[in-house]
């Protein structure tokens, strides 16, 4: 399992990160129809690296799973912060179970357990 988080106790490895803005801006790319994220509980913060896109009239439907034991090893981070981190941008949380069948969003952020969740921008 790869994670940006401690997980074993070996030394530390530096990794090159980009924010999704970045590549979108370094490729050329304009319009970004879908996305889907696992990165083990750093969801959130590829969703702040991704402000412009996400703030964007054509903001991408977002697949991406939530985990709570992987969100409450991010250092500083909360469990369900990738949730929050949409809304603030305006988005509509569904379980993907419930959004394949028409079913009703969320209604509160989920905190414990493990699903597969799409985001949805209003107006999209």
């Amino acid at each position: 399992m790869g994670s940006l988080s401690r997980q074993f106790d070996n030394y530390p490895i530096e990794v090159k990160t980009k924010t999704i803005d970045s590549i979108l801006e370094d490729e050329k790319i304009d319009k970004v129809d879908f996305m889907k994220i696992d990165v083990e509980g750093y969801e959130a913060s590829v969703f702040q690296g991704a402000e412009k896109l996400l703030n964007s009239p054509n903001a991408p439907i977002i697949l991406f799973e939530f985990c709570d034991w992987a969100e409450a090893r991010k250092p500083g981070g909360k469990v369900g912060d990738s949730q929050r981190v949409l809304i603030d941008f305006g988005y509509t949380i569904w379980r993907l179970t419930d959004f394949i069948k028409g079913g009703k969003p969320l209604d509160m952020i989920l905190e414990i357990g493990s699903d597969m969740l799409v985001g949805v921008k209003h107006g999209n």
